[in-house]
């Protein structure tokens, strides 16, 4: 865990900064002045927060000192006096962040944390290439055709301030996207808030985005820090944008159009300077038509839509993403690396996921933690292989259904018919390498009948 030097005159402050930062798991570090600051610096600590006004030696001093000596050192400058000129004078000399007292002490939290983060990422980049790295930290994995297409275009977008609108089934991993196009872009040094539309109750979510001043409602003891203002000049990600209360989709929008908010009870306007980032698996056209989402919201939320492809978009993917989990769960479970036996892997390339990347996840956890002799079998997959894989080299049909002596003829002839289909046109598409021209002339069907069967029949390469 990072170690943290608190630099402050006053006791009460440097105490009650020490226990909530050790709270946290952080190590801490306390002086008193910054004369007693400098003898307590070294290349153990990762963080710096300071007063600005102190007797004898000031922040500002202080910062400038640690700056002659090449400390590269993340320092956060606390002040009760804020003057435009302090602030301009320590952003001379590198200060990270200027944080005005009185302040909540989760924003100072969150603060930390975020600074460390970037920290650590900078300092891991000295030893390993940008884009390894980052693939690491944000788990972007692929080398499919469908995902390189994603990437490209996250990577061309990130560079702008549009709002970006994430859309794909359930566990394709939009919320990786989003890290992966904060961190690509110039807001990377400041805060990425993700929020989660359908985890919060609607009758919290004003107080939860904007914050509230004291006295606003009964029970609000003090001001509160909204979301949007602790993602300051950095990225919002709003995840399930669907799931966003009707009422809160007009006062979201009114933020995005005057790029200001009030507080719940507040009476001032703050400025904001957020990017948005929104993600969905809804289809939100289909909610402006039930009424249930607003046109307006939506063409503010979509200016660059983004198409998350599935798993089974992404087929070429499956084997590096199952070396990648068993990699990361091996360490998590302390269990020497394992090997896959070419039968597994055989039906993990050919089963139906659903759940998509989040499902592959579950399966290598549950593989893991169940594997012997340090090797994944089929009997610890814990997935139905029966039901759910598809063999194309097997030519036998095995039964759609369970035997029920009530089944009409007409229908146990119309399933026979569509399986039979199916899997000549399957057979065929192959053998053409997926020429769908070719195959219609081979099967002596129109290229239109051919499209629609491949349709019906979910045929996928």
């Amino acid at each position: 865990m990072a170690k943290i030097l608190i630099v402050d005159d006053k006791p009460s402050m440097r105490k009650m900064l020490k226990t909530n930062l050790e709270i946290e798991g952080y190590e801490v570090v306390v002086a008193k002045s910054a004369e007693q600051a400098l003898t307590l610096v070294d290349k153990t600590i990762n963080l710096i927060v300071s007063d600005l006004r102190m007797s004898e030696m000031s922040g500002i001093d202080f910062l400038k000192v640690i700056r002659k000596k090449d400390l590269n050192i993340p320092f956060i400058l606390m002040t009760a006096y804020a003057k435009v000129q302090d602030a301009i004078e320590s952003m001379k000399f590198g200060i990270t962040e200027f944080i005005e007292k009185p302040f909540e002490v989760d924003f100072l939290l969150y603060k930390i944390n975020q600074i460390l983060k970037v920290s650590k990422f900078k300092s891991d980049n000295k030893m390993k290439s940008f884009l390894n790295k980052f693939n690491e930290e944000v788990n972007i994995i692929g080398e499919s055709t469908a995902f390189k297409k994603t990437i490209k275009i996250v990577e061309k977008v990130s560079q702008t301030n549009s709002s970006v609108l994430f859309y794909g089934e359930s566990g394709t991993g939009k919320e990786v996207f989003a890290k992966y196009l904060h961190y690509k872009s110039n807001r990377a040094k400041y805060p990425l808030v993700a929020i989660n539309c359908a985890a919060i109750p609607s009758e919290l979510m004003e107080a939860e985005l904007f914050g509230y001043e004291k006295g606003a409602f009964t029970g609000a003891n003090s001001t509160k820090i909204g979301l949007f203002e602790v993602a300051k000049n950095g990225t919002i990600f709003l995840d399930e944008i669907g799931e966003l209360p009707f009422l809160m989709q007009s006062k979201l929008l009114r933020v995005l159009q005057e790029k200001e908010f009030l507080r719940v009870g507040g009476t001032k306007a703050i400025k904001t300077n957020v990017r948005l980032i929104s993600a969905t698996n809804q289809d939100l056209n289909e909610l402006i038509d039930k009424k249930q989402f607003r046109q307006d919201l939506y063409f503010r939320i979509s200016v660059i839509p983004i198409k998350i492809p599935t798993l089974s978009e992404r087929k070429e993917d499956i084997l590096l993403l199952i070396d990648y989990f068993i990699s990361q769960f091996s360490k998590e479970f302390n269990k020497p690396i394992v090997t896959v036996s070419e039968k597994t892997k055989n039906i993990l390339l050919n089963y139906k996921y659903r759940g998509n990347i989040r499902e592959l996840k579950n399966i290598i956890e549950r593989a893991v933690i169940l594997s012997e002799n340090n090797t994944i079998t089929t009997d610890v997959l814990g997935i139905k292989i029966q039901d759910e894989i598809i063999d194309p080299q097997k030519e036998e049909f095995e039964e759609l259904e369970e035997f029920e002596e009530t089944t009409p003829l007409q229908v146990v002839t119309e399933n026979a018919i569509r399986k039979a289909e199916s899997h000549h046109i399957l057979k065929v598409l192959k053998s053409v390498n997926w020429n769908r021209t070719n195959a219609s002339k081979i099967l002596k069907v129109s290229y239109k009948t051919l499209l629609t069967k491949i349709k019906d029949y979910d045929l996928k390469p």
